[in-house]
């Protein structure tokens, strides 16, 4: 709560709303990092971003029921979307290389 005085001095009490946050967006996120450190250990970065990916979907359906910001959720899903690609890439590049 502030207390603010308004022009003619009497006080008026304004309720500022406590600093929310998104749990399961943050632990996207911070997934996704981990997934992107460890992108050469296969074993290590598709669990990790699947599950990153899980608490990033997660995290966007609560943030919108909830209404809590959702932005971290946001970049945790494309930041794995993205490290999936390249990891499907980098994996069809290399199979095709012992194909032949």
């Amino acid at each position: 709560m502030v207390n603010i005085h308004n022009v003619l001095g009497s006080a008026a009490v304004v309720h500022v709303p406590a600093n929310q946050s998104n749990p399961f967006g943050t632990a996207s996120l911070v997934l996704g990092i981990i997934a992107t450190v460890f992108f050469c250990l296969p074993f290590i970065s598709i669990p990790t971003a699947g599950l990153g990916f899980i608490f990033g979907v997660a995290g966007i359906v609560l943030g919108i029921v909830q209404k809590r910001p959702i932005a971290t959720s946001i970049a945790g899903c494309v930041l794995i979307a993205v490290l999936f690609t390249i990891i499907l890439t980098v994996g069809a590049a290399i199979s095709s290389a012992f194909h032949h």
